[in-house]
């Protein structure tokens, strides 16, 4: 369901901004409501994903078990026929890896099939997980950059104990923070920072 979020294809620079991780049961729009670790564990379990559901069955996840589903993934497309360049740490969240990925050969419908059911099998419910309950530091710079754009709006959060962008969005809630106005003042303060890097912002 995220698969788009971890892909770079060509050289153009990018900013993939995904709300797959977002429901309401209210349907005020941008609630933070993501599936629970439990969930997460259970849907794992239930697709045969043994590896994620084993890694979320003690109802945390952690930034080594990350990696290792990237790991894990990265190998299952080399043994796919797919290539793919060197992983780059994302800047936004600090935990997802972004790359080219490519299919000399193959069709892109092939090509693009083989990468998801890669990406779902080692790492689709781990993404979600980590990205709506784990720990990860954004760029410090991009996040202070971040919470000025937010403070313009007349939102104003206690930046202490703020890690990263979800943080934010959880401790400016009260006040009626939103993820579509966090989610553009990631976007604007990332291309005046970083104008030339790819970069990836899911809730």
């Amino acid at each position: 369901m995220l698969a788009t979020a971890l892909m770079r294809l060509g050289t153009v620079p990018l900013l993939v901004i995904s709300l797959a991780a977002c429901s309401s049961s209210s349907g005020e729009a941008g609630t933070f409501n993501p599936p629970s670790m439990e969930q997460l564990a259970s849907e794992a379990e239930g697709k045969g994903h043994d590896f994620q559901a084993d890694a979320l069955s003690d109802g945390e996840v952690t930034l080594a078990e990350y990696d290792e589903a990237h790991r894990r993934g990265l190998a299952c497309l080399t043994d796919a026929g797919l290539t793919h360049s060197e992983p780059v740490r994302n800047r936004v969240d600090g935990f997802r890896w972004t790359y080219d990925v490519s299919w000399e050969g193959m069709s892109d419908a092939d090509g693009n099939a083989a990468y998801e059911a890669c990406f779902n099998d080692s790492l689709g419910e781990i993404e979600l997980a980590m990205a709506s309950w784990g720990e990860y530091n954004t760029d410090a710079a991009l996040l202070a950059a971040t919470e000025e754009c937010v403070a313009d709006t007349g939102i104003v959060v206690d930046r202490e104990g703020i890690h990263n962008h979800r943080e934010l969005l959880l401790a400016g809630a009260d006040q009626g923070l939103t993820m579509e106005v966090v989610l553009n003042c990631v976007q604007m303060s990332a291309e005046r920072l970083y104008p030339t890097e790819d970069y990836v912002l899911t809730f």
